[in-house]
């Protein structure tokens, strides 16, 4: 099921909070039943690429799940300086908001 060849990532960027933010994406293959969204937020030490690495946005697509992980700015590939941990607490509904995404798992 994890090994899904279907499942591909793509990737894009997004604005919000004033930052041009870069985020991958994954969702189910065609012949399973979509289940929900899941935003996947990193820690400090860490990018969306550490999703895919582990293959935790593959797997949860496989299942079903459309994934999306974005980088926080100063981190992986969105540009700026590291921002403090209530400046991320704010992105997130400006991240959601820029998706177009009303109900989520967060994932973290």
């Amino acid at each position: 099921l994890w090994r899904s060849k279907t499942v591909r990532p793509t990737e894009g960027t997004f604005l919000a909070g004033g930052y041009e933010i870069f985020f991958r994406e994954t969702v189910p293959p065609q012949e399973v039943i979509y289940k929900g969204t899941i935003l996947l937020i990193h820690g400090q030490s860490f990018s969306s690429s550490t999703w895919l690495e582990n293959s935790t946005m593959q797997v949860f697509s496989a299942a079903g799940y459309r994934c999306l992980a974005f980088d926080m700015p100063g981190c992986g590939k969105t540009g700026g300086p590291t921002v403090s941990d209530s400046k991320k607490a704010e992105i997130i509904p400006l991240a959601m908001h820029a998706l177009e995404l009303e109900t989520v798992i967060f994932f973290s």
